[in-house]
């Protein structure tokens, strides 16, 4: 590990100096709860055990533990005994010759071995049967153990299918043994193993699952078990992955798979050592959970606080009590989320400010809408809101108003036309990519070809309001507020354009509105859908209803907003600063330990 890298693990961890090359175990056990502030901290760091494992650096090396040598040596000795096929064991011998072969850096006492030869001798390694759905029986004695009982380490004992014991003898099933090694050989991982621990029936498994019986005499099952599972052993696995609509890696690729093979008393050591960093990291995942539900509770009422709010005086005592407790209640960003769409719900609802004598009143501002209409094309006036339409309670002194009352609402370019012998020039565009919920991500622009005359049509000017019309969930009713960020620039169809008719609007409150949990809610349930998908069209866009206060206070809303929304960037990107250091300090000593 380079100085840098131990000084980004900030001393949780480092190499001894020793001629061991022991891993400090202590120190890493010591860091484990900044490590678990990662992101899915608790999984990486059980996959780091099992790699340290893999690698000799959990536990130190003992010269009374003898050599791997020795104990490949009595395994050639005891596969030259075996009364199984006399060519098969030829090639298991032949193996067996060359064990010095590391695909990674072992201690020198250790050897590595093809996982098909953990089972010479007087061991086994086969595929399960193939057992067809004719061939079961609800009724029958014999279990049929399948993929989803396998687990990553875990036997978890899932299956419910039987087939009775003169079929499975007469399709001459392999039936499986207490610690026998069942190896998945399709997803999901791929490669993952566990021990069977026997079951009150008799039990054989699918095809898809390998079984590897080991000579108890030469290896511990449970150490090749977790060697098996260990990141090393499963990337060289996933090298060997085959297939496309259904990935699978074969039992004869599996067979040739190295498997590092520490002496025997240090192989106990080490399952031992594993055993008990596993436990401690239950501890603490148990640990997290509970402070995860404590955290809940608290965040809940919070949040309750905030939204049973009759007025802004009552907003801001509550708000005041959040913002005491920011660490304790939002300390995951998915929290901050939350957060956000309360701040939507209320605003939009009319209580997060008080209302002053001077905002002036709703039905001045909606006759200069109207006014604002003369002269331009409009489709067609649209019907009052109706309160039968399930818009939420607003002030008595806002009004409700549709879109397409408001505003010039059209779609964009469409791509694919046939352009030949027009005049065209070709311009940046936006796409869905283009417009996320509330801000433009335009670090990837493209460019399309329009006839020249069609530019006034489709380009942007500042204050247009932009909506993605969907596809998956999270597309649907996406809203941003464009700003000139490019100019020219147009929009593709899938991209609605709305125009505000009175430049004096604030096009961020429509915009605001429509990705706040009101506005998502008409669009939801607006919305054309099919399996996983949903789209909007123009005209489910143009009658969507939008809050409308008069104008000061529509903006003063807006400020308070924006004022709001800030403290949650600052509290997500300390969070996201956290998150980040401890996935490196995870990661730093991943790559060199992997590597």
């Amino acid at each position: 590990m380079t100085r840098e890298q131990l000084a980004l693990f900030d001393g949780s961890a480092a190499y001894h100096a020793a001629e061991t090359r022991g891993f400090d175990v202590q120190r890493f056990v010591e860091s484990f709860e900044v490590l678990a502030e990662a992101e899915g901290g608790i999984r990486r760091l059980r996959e780091l055990v099992l790699c340290l494992a893999a690698q000799g650096l959990l536990v130190p090396q003992m010269p009374s533990d003898g050599n791997a040598a020795s104990l490949v040596a009595q395994l050639r000795r005891a596969s030259e005994k075996t009364k199984a096929d006399p060519k098969r064991e030829a090639e298991l011998r032949a193996g067996l010759e060359d064990t010095r072969v590391a695909p990674w850096r072992v201690p020198s006492s250790w050897r590595f071995l093809r996982l098909e030869q953990f089972s010479a001798g007087e061991g086994m390694f086969c595929d399960g049967d193939w057992v067809e759905s004719k061939d079961q029986d609800p009724s029958g004695e014999i279990r049929l153990t399948q993929l989803a009982d396998v687990g990553d380490g875990v036997w978890r004992d899932r299956s419910n299918r039987y087939m009775n014991r003169p079929t499975a003898e007469q399709l001459r099933c392999t039936f499986l043994e207490v610690g026998d090694i069942l190896i998945a050989r399709m997803p999901d991982p791929i490669g993952r193993a566990c021990i069977f621990p026997g079951d009150e029936r008799t039990c054989a498994t699918v095809v898809d699952v390998a079984v590897l019986r080991i000579q108890v005499n030469f290896f511990d099952r449970r150490f090749v078990m977790m060697a098996v599972n260990s990141r090393p052993v499963r990337d060289a696995i996933n090298r060997l992955i085959a297939g496309t609509t259904r990935q699978r890696v074969s039992r004869s690729n599996l067979a040739g798979v190295m498997v590092p093979v520490p002496p025997l008393a240090e192989q106990k050591r080490i399952v031992a050592k594993v055993d008990e960093l596993m436990r401690m990291l239950d501890d603490l995942e148990a640990k997290q959970a509970k402070k995860r539900e404590v955290q809940g509770r608290l965040r809940t009422a919070a949040l309750d606080a905030l939204t049973s709010a009759e007025g802004p005086e009552e907003f801001e005592a509550a708000w005041g009590r959040v913002a005491e407790s920011w660490e304790v209640l939002f300390d995951k960003l998915p929290s901050v989320a939350a957060l956000r769409d309360v701040i939507l719900e209320l605003a939009f609802t009319g209580r997060l400010i008080a209302p002053t004598r001077g905002d002036g009143q709703v039905e001045v501002l909606l006759r200069h809408i109207e006014d604002a209409w003369d002269g331009r094309k409009r489709k067609e006036a649209l019907p009052d809101v109706s309160t039968t339409e399930g818009v939420p309670p607003s002030p008595a002194h806002w009004a409700w108003i549709r879109l397409g009352n408001l505003a010039e609402v059209v779609g964009g370019v469409t791509k694919g036309r046939n352009l030949t012998a027009r005049d065209v020039r070709s311009y940046p565009y936006l796409r869905v990519a283009n417009v996320q919920r509330g801000f433009l991500d335009l670090q990837v622009m493209k460019d399309i070809e329009i006839p020249r005359e069609e530019l006034p049509k489709y380009r942007l000017v500042p204050g247009d309001i932009l909506f993605t019309e969907g596809g998956d969930w999270d597309k649907l009713g996406r809203s941003a507020t464009w700003r000139a960020e490019i100019d020219p620039c147009i929009h593709q169809n899938h991209i609605f354009r709305a125009r505000l008719v009175l430049r004096d609007l604030d096009p961020d409150w429509f915009s605001s509105f429509a990705n706040s949990p009101v506005g998502r809610r008409y669009f939801e349930n607006a919305a054309k859908q099919t399996t996983n998908l949903a789209s909007i069209n123009m005209t489910q866009l143009r009658n969507c209803p939008m809050p409308l206060p008069p104008l000061a206070e529509q903006k003063r809303i807006v400020a308070k907003v924006e004022h709001l929304m800030k403290l949650c960037d600052d509290l997500e990107a300390k969070l996201e600063a956290k998150e980040e250091t401890a996935s490196k300090l995870v990661e730093a000593v991943v790559k060199e330990l992997v590597a």
